[in-house]
């Protein structure tokens, strides 16, 4: 927990309130355990006749086995409802189900009235649809900015979308976006017009954690200058009328508030394991707190009928997923499939030698290996890989938080594995492509390979670093075809490795004759395939071979300076689509 006051940020009268907030949940929180959460805080708020809002800055969705339910069922806005969320906009994930998706999702949630169903209102300021009926659907749900008084205290409410989330989004040209800063400009000149709240907050889905391309880490010199120059910082600076930004998207935990001028910019982190807390005292900041959300096992009878209503609506949901993995799948998605002995983390010291991730690889190539004939190579980017595996019992929905982006065009949940061959010097320049990336803070773009090693010099010219490259133990042979198994989302970067490049590197999928074509789609799922990879290795004891050596030995490192420009906006090309927070 972190608790933070700092005096004379704000302007003004006497005025009290306390924001309640969450970002990047995808799906994943503890949802009783927010309820309980919240229900407290919002008790305790009307005791001290405190006004509260909660508050959500997007991406409420895709992680977890709930988002099955998210475009029929609107499982996680449902969820937020009745919770006693006033507000929430939308992130970047919140499309991966198309806008379709998306507004089926909206009118799920909307439709009735059952219980508090329609108290979490959306608002998005600066998106619309270029689809007219689609725009209109839209806006019967959105709202510009929100409105809500209590206690006295007038609050204003406005969601805006962030440049690089809607970079991130899947078919985005579905969607218009208007500059945030211009939006917001607009929405405060309307707001003082019209409404003249006490406080102006916004949801930014936009960021903290990146300043251009430089990631900005926790403790790092110059962290709030850094901060500053952020998407969200940027907004801040812009539009110093908003007291109070809650930012998402980069799933960034802010301890301490950014504070750029005299607007607070605060941020949860992800998943809910942590919910903010917000208390704005006169001119002050008098607390900030991001708390670890703890699930406190009540005894039945302990329970209020509130709690037993919402605890009865979660079994609802559980067992409306277990019918759609029945369904789809023919497995029982909460059977243990493995007994981990250690856990395998999403992040590691040796981030570039990731067990789990080489894993999945492995899982790759195991499953594709039935219907190709032979064992092909294997290519992932860390960026797919969503959740670690903690020791223990594993079910089939832990293998599909790791891996649960994406959708089949059957509509099935999960991001099929497709099979293609490439050519030896294809290969070469994706082991180029790592060589640059490696040690650079672009970890979402680190490619792991299965059957692939190779050596690089960190001090030669970027994609020129590769000194060797072995394929399951023999040296590459640039002419030759191999064959390489990855995931659907994966198989879409690699046609765009050239363009984001200038043309310095390419890969190319053919067919076994050399011919080029399109990937082949194969009928199993990358968190399928690992979690029959699971089910089947003991991989506790499992000995994983290094994919990747840097070379000792000290280069020489051209600068060619007509190249540098290329080299720095190749980078940045790829890691806006690797990167999908």
């Amino acid at each position: 927990m972190a608790f933070v006051s700092i005096p004379h940020l704000f302007l003004g009268n006497e005025k009290r309130l306390e924001i309640l907030f969450t970002g990047d949940l995808h799906s994943s929180a503890d949802y009783m355990a927010l309820y309980d959460f919240v229900a407290a805080e919002r008790a305790a708020a009307i005791s001290g006749n405190t006004p509260l809002i909660v508050v959500d800055a997007g991406d409420i969705a895709m992680g977890s086995v709930f988002h099955t339910l998210y475009r029929e069922y609107a499982f996680e806005l449902k969820a937020l409802c009745r919770i006693g969320y006033d507000a929430f906009t939308v992130g970047n994930h919140d499309f991966d189900f198309g806008a379709d998706g998306f507004l089926s999702m909206l009118a799920s949630a909307y439709s009735g009235k059952n219980g508090n169903e329609n108290a979490c209102r959306l608002t998005a300021a600066n998106i619309s649809f270029r689809d007219n009926a689609a725009d209109s659907l839209f806006g019967s749900y959105n709202n510009e900015y929100i409105v809500i008084e209590r206690s006295g205290i007038k609050i204003a409410i406005f969601g805006l979308l962030g440049e690089d989330a809607y970079s991130c989004i899947t078919g985005n040209g579905a969607i218009i976006r208007e500059d945030a800063s211009s939006a917001a400009e607009r929405i405060c000149d309307s707001l003082e017009k019209n409404v003249k709240p006490d406080y102006i907050v916004a949801l930014s889905h936009g960021g903290t954690m990146w300043a251009g391309n430089r990631r900005i880490t926790a403790g790092c010199k110059n962290e709030m200058k850094l901060r500053a120059k952020s998407e969200d910082g940027i907004l801040a600076e812009s539009v110093p009328r908003i007291d109070v930004i809650i930012s998402g998207h980069d799933h960034d935990a802010l301890f301490e508030p950014a504070v750029v001028d005299n607007t607070v910019i605060a941020a949860s982190g992800v998943k809910g394991r942590y919910v903010g807390k917000l208390l704005l005292e006169g001119d002050s900041i008098a607390e900030y707190a991001l708390v670890p959300l703890e699930r406190v096992n009540k005894r039945p009878e302990s329970m209020s009928a509130a709690e037993k209503n919402f605890g009865s609506w979660l079994d609802s949901s559980r067992a409306r997923v277990a019918g759609i993995f029945e369904d789809r799948e023919k497995i029982n998605i909460y059977d243990t499939i493995a007994f981990l002995k250690k856990d395998y983390a999403r992040a590691d010291d040796n981030q570039w030698e990731l067990p789990l991730a080489r894993h999945i690889a492995m899982s790759y190539a195991s499953a594709a290996s039935r219907y190709s004939g032979g064992m092909p190579l294997a290519v992932l980017p860390y960026g797919t890989i969503r959740e670690g595996l903690e020791r223990g019992a594993v079910t089939y929905g832990d293998a599909f938080e790791v891996l649960s982006l994406g959708m089949a065009d059957d509509g099935s949940y999960g991001s099929p594995l497709v099979y293609a061959y490439i050519k030896g010097k294809d290969l070469k320049d994706l082991c180029e492509l790592n060589a640059v990336a490696a040690k650079t803070g672009m970890e979402d773009e680190h490619l792991f390979f299965a059957g692939v090693s190779y050596s690089y010099n960190r001090y030669r010219l970027p994609f020129a670093r590769v000194t060797d490259v072995y394929v399951n133990g023999s040296e590459l042979d640039k002419n030759s075809l191999y064959p390489i198994v990855t995931d659907l989302y994966t198989s879409q970067l690699l046609g765009r490795v050239r363009s984001s490049s200038f043309g310095l590197l390419n890969v190319t999928p053919r067919d076994s004759l050399g011919k080029e074509s399109g990937f082949v789609t194969l009928p199993v799922k990358g968190w399928r395939a690992f979690a029959e990879y699971l089910k089947e290795n003991d991989i506790d004891d499992a000995e994983l071979p290094v994919s990747a050596v840097q070379e000792n030995g000290k280069g020489v490192l051209l600068l060619y300076l007509c190249l540098i420009p290329a080299v720095w906006l190749s980078l940045s090309g790829m890691r806006k689509h690797c990167r999908r927070s």
